[in-house]
Order: C-alpha cells, then sequence, then structure tokens
C-alpha cells in the first residue's frame, strides 16, 4: 500500500513538473514596452500595436535591447488621434495597412530604407 501512494506521488510530481516546463518552452516572450505591442522576430521585433492615445509618435529603434526592424499589419489602424509619426531608420517593413484609416495622421516622417512596403499602408476608407 505505501508503494503504490509513494509511486502515485511520483507521478503526480512528474506530471505538474512536465506541465510547468511545456509552459516555458513557448518560445521568447515579447519584450515589454509601455507604448507598444511587439512580437519577436529573430533577435529583433515588429511592433504590432499601438497602445495609449495617439498625437506625435516616434517610434523608438530601440525596445528593450531588441531593434525594432518593422510596423505590422494594422498596426496603427484606425488610430484617429494619431497626427504624426517618426519611423526611425531600423525599421525595413511596414505591413499591409499599418496606419490605414488614421484620420488625423498629416505627417510621416520616414528615416528607413524600406524592404517592404504593405498594400494600403497609409489608406483612408
Amino acid at each position: 500500500m505505501k508503494k503504490n501512494t509513494v509511486c502515485s506521488g511520483l507521478i503526480g510530481i512528474a506530471l505538474v513538473i512536465g506541465f510547468v516546463l511545456a509552459g516555458c518552452g513557448t518560445g521568447p516572450a515579447s519584450p515589454r514596452s509601455p507604448d507598444f505591442d511587439t512580437e519577436v522576430a529573430g533577435y529583433d521585433v515588429v511592433i504590432t500595436r499601438r497602445r495609449g492615445k495617439g498625437g506625435d509618435v516616434i517610434i523608438p529603434a530601440i525596445i528593450n535591447g531588441r531593434s525594432v526592424i518593422g510596423i505590422g499589419e494594422g498596426a496603427f489602424y484606425q488610430c484617429a488621434s494619431l497626427t504624426s509619426v517618426t519611423i526611425p531608420a531600423s525599421v525595413t517593413s511596414i505591413g499591409q495597412n499599418a496606419f490605414a484609416d488614421c484620420s488625423r495622421l498629416r505627417h510621416a516622417d520616414r528615416n528607413a530604407i524600406l524592404s517592404r512596403f504593405g498594400q494600403g499602408v497609409f489608406a483612408w476608407y
């Protein structure tokens, strides 16, 4: 009886450890930024969404030690309060509809040489 209890206990512990480790292996966490949601792209990051208010936005070249290399599809979509955006030279890709339907956007300063410029990046619907 005692052997069964010990075995059951060890199996239970092994299962708990397995579940914990499985959750830890989901890949690198996205770097945190108070202004943007990001996703990891190799050793760099792509901005996937703007948090907070619009106004004049300066996209940083680096977030938590990782280069910002892209602005994802629809990242600023329908951000009606966005009035201007400055894009650093580190950004080489802007996804489809990234700034689409930003009705107050009047100025975009792009210091980047883009290798990919998605369809409808600055479209108005």
